[in-house]
């Protein structure tokens, strides 16, 4: 048996404790465990914090468009290196080449994490320590718990000390 209690004292009556806690519980129920009403005896005090950082920038690049001019290497009808009818271009053409650089371009990552703590109720003594994180796009914390929660109890106990990586799908 098990009882879910916030790592952070202030978050007890906290209605974002309340669904995190339940999202935590059905996991463990997944694994046999059965959650006891508060203020009941249980052999497992699950302490679990949750959040999310302020955003940050990151830069990334993609390929860019590859083709001399507007009109292809030939121009439009035909004409030779100009993307315009009665334009010819010429050795400094500034079309030429103009879309084969990379674009660099920034976007804003948010950081979330899940830390879930379990002990043995009668002496306190750890059983179990895991975290889960991820950063999306956009700062969500309720849509990313499930995913965290998954993550942080695929192949429960599983091994200490191990990373997982939790990718959600952009919205």
């Amino acid at each position: 048996t098990f009882t879910v209690k916030p790592a952070v004292e202030d978050r007890r009556n906290s209605l974002e404790f309340s669904s995190y806690a339940a999202i935590v519980a059905g996991e463990l129920q997944k694994y046999g465990y059965r959650q006891v009403a508060a203020g009941q005896p249980a052999d497992l005090d699950v302490l679990v914090d949750f959040g999310s950082g302020p955003g940050r920038e990151r830069l990334a690049t993609r390929p860019g468009m590859s083709g001399p001019s507007w009109g292809g290497p030939w121009g439009w009808y035909g004409r030779r290196w100009g993307g315009f009818p009665g334009y010819w271009g010429s050795f400094y053409d500034p079309f030429w080449g103009a879309w084969e650089q990379p674009e660099v371009y920034s976007f804003t990552v948010y950081p979330s994490y899940l830390e879930v703590d379990i002990h043995r109720a009668a002496d306190n003594s750890p059983l179990f320590e895991g975290r889960a994180e991820t950063t999306t796009r956009v700062n969500n914390l309720p849509a990313v718990m499930p995913k965290l929660a998954q993550a942080l109890f695929k192949d429960f106990p599983g091994e200490p000390a191990q990373s997982r990586v939790v990718r959600v799908p952009n919205k």
